[in-house]
């Protein structure tokens, strides 16, 4: 079966979660604190399958104050879909939302205007808000106007969605897989959830926790409740694991042997304005690091050559986003 990882991304309370559960019924905000709030803080994870495709949803918050959660969900997007109210336009949590999808150098954005019931002119805000987007140099795939409260372009938008087809070569890439959850159910033990992007895995085969030099097996793959044999990139994928659940972390990043080495230093090529020698977190996939940064050298267009420090060591690959 194709698959493909799509997230969301915007500003608070512009309708991400409402989104999701009209594609697929799907309710993410599941903790008593997001329902006595409102809000969304945790990543939530669900599917959709339409016809010869299964769809993985990442909704991820958009309060400011949850922005490094919004990274960590961000890394396993294929596409996204970038809801904004067209009532209230672009605001803070959507720009930012934007600059780290450019970051990560998630290219394929759909736009997708909630709340169309509420909007008296919806042709002239959406051209205000296609014309920041483009002044901003933000491309955009596709334009959806939805509203949950009669279902506007909620059918649309899924059959538009079976159409998006993932870059050919992941599944050849190296098996690379950041966790992002790790617990244990009694019966099976310890469990890890994640985004696979890069490369495959199958049942029994030997990998290893990098962060911990220990060699693990893979006792069971599933792929929304559904064991399975093997799976590719480009899939949300929960591995059943032999080792006590204590000694995994969220971060820690699962791979082949012999591939990886680990390193507390490197030289990186950084686009940013204002950027000063300090101290800072290191995002890269779902992990999270202190890090020391020096200039080496300012070049044009905001780059710099930067020299990075970091507390722990640091499983890089060449051309990696961070």
């Amino acid at each position: 079966m194709k698959s493909v990882i799509i997230g969301t991304a915007g500003h608070i309370d512009h309708g991400k979660t409402s989104l999701i559960k009209a594609l697929n019924g799907f309710e993410g905000d599941s903790l008593k604190e997001e329902q006595e709030r409102q809000i969304t803080i945790n990543l939530s994870f669900s599917n959709l399958k339409l016809k010869d495709k299964n769809i993985s949803f990442i909704d991820v918050p958009g309060h400011k104050d949850l922005v490094k959660t919004m990274v960590s969900g961000a890394f396993g997007f294929s596409v996204c879909l970038f809801v904004v109210d067209i009532n209230e336009g672009l605001k803070e949590q959507s720009l930012e939302h934007l600059e780290i999808l450019k970051i990560l150098d998630i290219k394929n954005i759909i736009l997708v205007l909630s709340k169309c019931d509420l909007c008296e002119n919806i042709e002239q805000k959406s051209v205000e808000i296609l014309e920041e987007l483009k002044n901003l140099d933000y491309p955009i795939l596709k334009v959806f106007h939805t509203s949950i409260k009669n279902n506007q372009g909620i059918e649309e938008l899924k059959n538009y969605l079976y159409t998006i087809e993932n870059k050919e070569n992941d599944e050849e890439l190296i098996f690379h897989y950041y966790i992002d959850r790790v617990f244990s159910l009694k019966g099976i033990g310890t469990v890890v959830t994640g985004s696979l992007n890069e490369g495959s895995i199958t049942l029994n085969e030997k990998i290893i926790c990098l962060d911990t030099q220990k060699e693990l097996i893979v006792k069971n793959i599933q792929n929304h409740d559904t064991n399975l044999e093997q799976i590719k990139a480009c899939n949300r994928v929960a591995l059943s694991l032999n080792c006590d659940y204590k000694e995994l972390k969220k971060g820690y990043l699962l791979s082949k042997k012999g591939y990886f080495k680990a390193f507390k230093e490197c030289d990186a090529l950084v686009k940013a304005k204002n950027l000063q020698n300090s101290k800072m977190i290191f995002c890269v996939g779902s992990r999270q690091i202190e890090c020391k940064i020096n200039i080496l050298k300012k070049l044009e267009n905001d780059e710099f050559f930067v020299h990075f420090s970091f507390d722990k060591n640091v499983f890089l690959s060449f051309d990696e986003a961070f």
